[in-house]
This record gives C-alpha cells, structure tokens and sequence, in this order.
C-alpha cells in the first residue's frame, strides 16, 4: 500500500467487484489503468485536499512524493488479469466515466508521469475527488456525506414560467462560483409551483463548474453546523438544501439555522450557502394570541421570529399561475413527452382536473398530463 495515493498496485480487485464497478461507472477499454486512475480519484488524501483548498502543489515535497509513487507504481506494472478485462464494453447505460477521465487515463498510460500528475491534480482543482466528482447531489445523514446514486436531475428549460425568479437565483449561484460570497435563499410561495424543482436545476446545471447539493432534512437543523464545517475542508462548492423548511411557534430549532447563518462568532463558510424552499414567507409560525400582550413584549417577539428569514439575503417569491399560464404548462408538458392531444381536448380537461385536484400549480399541470398519459396508453391496449 503506497503512502500517499493509497493505491495497492500489486493486486486488483476480485473480478465481480471490478465488473459491478465498470457497470456502475460505465467504463470501458482497458480496466487495469481505468481502475487505478479511478482509485487514485477516489483518495482522500492531502494531494487532493491541498488541490482543492488552492495549495501550491507544484514543486512542493507532496508533489515530489506522488511523482516518486507513480513512477512506481508504472514500473511495477500490473497482474495478469483476464483478456475480457483488457477491451471491456460494460452493458450498462451509465456514463459517469466520461471524456476528463478518459483523457486523465490515457496519460496515465503514457510515459510521461509529470504530465500526469499535472492533469490529476487540475482534475481535482475541477471536480474533486471521492463521489464528489462523480456525483452531483448528496444527503447528510448520520453525521455523514452520502451521495445520492440516482439523482433527480432537472433541466432549467424545462421549468416553464418563473424567468426572473429563475434569474435570480442562476446570477447568485453564478457569482457564488466564481469567489463571491452570494446570498442564502429563500424560496417561498404556495406548494407546487417549482421551488424544489428549482433548486435541483441549479444543481443540475452547475454541476460541471463544481457545484455540489447536499440535502438537509428538517430534523438535523441542529447538526447544520458540523455540516458546514465538513463540507468547508472538501474544497468545493456546496448548497445546503433544506426543503420544506417552517416551524411552529413552540419548536426552537430555528436558533441553530439562525446562528449558521448570521449571529455566532464563526462566519459562514466561503464555500458554502443555504437554499431553503418553504410555503411560509415568515418561517417561524406566529399567532394572534402572541399579540394581545404588552406593545414592546409583542413586538420583541415578532422580532425574534422574524429575524430568521431577514438572515437570507435574498427571498423569493413562487406564486400560483393563472389559468393560461396553467394551460401553457400543460401543453408544454405534453409537448416534450410527445403526446398528440388536440388543444381544445386539452384546455377542457386541465381546467376541469384542476378544479377537482389540486388548483393551478405547475405540480397539477405535471399529474394532469400524467393521467392524460395513462389514458392514451389505456385507449391503445384496448
């Protein structure tokens, strides 16, 4: 086991667990060099933390070291693995191994190690290193990071409406990744207009430029802290979503998202902001009875339940369409999944599935052309 990149370059994996790897990465060629290029993304090391965090690798004793250890682990060589292993053609559809790793890999089989080293640690600097770069959305649960194999990765065109909301929130994220410190957000307004949805698009559409999401559930608002300071060491850029996001009058977790966001003595990280979506403007849920008392008791306590949401530097509002709008989602949903219904079908139908669901939002646009869906399908068996 070598020192640094923690590869073991005398035995390979067991052959069904290098098989479920290319089948879960989507690799194919040569699997030997695949496999320890792939090991050497994995590392957890201080070669790819220091990249990360900005470090001067070049000519430093950490760079000296990797070049030594790859210079041996290239004149070692490989075992003899079977010849299937050599051209492999995974069956899979996945494509996580894609163009930067396959160009990291055929340096890696040069002779040129420098060169190499120069690439995997520019790779790191992009990407990361573990599922960090592989993966664009995560869970903390449990005090851990856990990356979410199958991710929901919507596309932002494909959000109709919401275009200055949309707006805002893509000009923040953008400066955010480009060493600005951004604003936290709060996205709010009635339920199913797209608050989620948008905030998955966001991660869907910077992933390459080294965006990462990592959902918070409402429950462990208390552990948001070790979060933060966790993902401050990984190097790349974070958005902690906490979908959902309200409390009731008597509930006091709040004090922990209000002291990460603004108000202790640490500041928020540099690489590191909040995302929050939730139905209520004004988080903390405050009642009439809370104002019959004393004018500067009640005031102090409106104050103290709306300072939680003044702590997002921006909020934005995702209210109900209106009912052309509403129409417009649905024949565009349609549209892209290339259902034939004539419009004026369509028109009656939504309007009416709307009155007997869910109102206008664009969550009853999407269920009502998934019910139109079925009953194509329906109609065609019979």
């Amino acid at each position: 086991m070598t020192f640094l990149l923690f590869i073991n370059e005398s035995a390979a994996p067991p052959n069904e667990d290098l098989v479920a790897w290319a089948e879960t990465y989507g690799v194919k060629g040569d699997l030997r060099s695949r496999y320890t290029v792939f090991s050497m993304i994995m590392a957890d090391t201080s070669l790819s933390r220091g990249a990360l965090n900005g470090d001067d690798i070049e000519g430093s004793s950490l760079w000296e070291i990797a070049l030594a250890e790859l210079k041996t682990i290239k004149r070692r060589g490989f075992p003899q693995w079977e010849s299937c292993f050599m051209n492999y053609r995974p069956a899979s559809r996945e494509m996580l191994w894609g163009e930067e790793e396959e160009s990291l890999t055929a340096l890696f089989e040069g002779k040129d190690m420098e060169s190499f080293l120069n690439a995997l640690v520019a790779y790191y600097r992009r990407r990361g290193f573990g599922y960090f770069a592989f993966y664009p959305f995560f869970r903390w649960e449990r005090d851990r990071v856990f990356p979410i194999f199958h991710p929901d990765l919507v596309e932002m065109d494909t959000l109709l409406g919401y275009e200055d909301q949309k707006t805002q929130i893509c000009r923040n994220t953008e400066a955010f990744l480009r060493g600005s410190h951004g604003n936290n957000v709060l996205l709010y307004g009635e339920r199913g207009t797209g608050k989620s949805s948008t905030v998955k698009a966001v991660g869907t559409k910077y992933y390459r430029e080294g965006l990462r999401l990592v959902e918070l559930d409402r429950g462990d608002l208390t552990s948001l802290g070790a979060l933060c300071r966790y993902l401050e060491g990984i190097g790349l850029h974070f958005i902690v979503c906490i979908d959902d996001l309200s409390f009731d009058d008597f509930e006091t977790d709040y004090k922990s998202l209000k002291a990460v966001l603004e108000g202790s003595l640490t500041k928020q990280r540099d690489n590191v902001l909040i995302y929050a979506t939730s139905n209520r403007r004004h988080l903390v849920k405050e009642t009439w009875d809370e104002r019959q008392g004393g004018e500067i008791n009640a005031r102090e306590n409106a104050d103290e339940k709306m300072s939680l949401s003044d702590r997002f530097g921006l909020s934005i509002a995702f209210l109900n369409p209106d009912q052309e709008e509403f129409l417009a989602m649905a024949a565009d949903i349609a549209r892209r999944r290339g259902l034939d219904i004539p419009w004026s079908e369509l028109r009656r139908d939504a309007l009416l599935w709307e009155k007997w669901q869910h109102g206008l939002s664009g969550r009853t646009a999407v269920q009502f052309v998934n019910e139109m869906e079925c009953r194509l399908m329906v109609n065609e068996v019979k």
